[in-house]
């Protein structure tokens, strides 16, 4: 599966990096003076980082604590429904995940 990762700013371009690390094909889409700026100062930046460092997210959801399931991987499942298109790996991710994010929130796992 090839995977495209659009606009690829801070978040995008980590996340993009990251799949691409762990040998996905992945494609950034970028043009004109973002696409310098990632050339220049983004991959240098992602070389730069420890091969065993985790994300705000994942520290969370590790300690069990609320995290920000529903901005990341929620919001690619809503969009992507939206837009009629399919996000499998982030379906997956999300409601893998959902109903330990519910237990920390202190809401019932079993509900909707």
């Amino acid at each position: 599966m090839r995977i495209m990762v659009f606009g690829t700013g801070g978040a995008a371009g980590f996340f993009g990096a990251q799949l691409a690390r762990a040998g996905e094909d992945v494609i950034f889409i970028a043009r004109g003076e973002h696409l310098r700026a990632i050339l220049a100062d983004t991959l240098t930046f992602l070389d730069s980082l420890a091969p065993d460092g985790t994300t705000s997210l994942q520290r969370d959801i590790i300690d069990g604590k609320p995290s920000e399931l529903e901005y990341w991987n929620g919001a690619v499942v809503r969009l992507a429904r939206e837009q009629g298109v399919a996000a499998p790996t982030n379906e997956f991710i999300y409601h893998s995940l959902l109903p330990q994010e519910k237990r920390a929130r202190g809401v019932d796992a079993s509900s909707p």
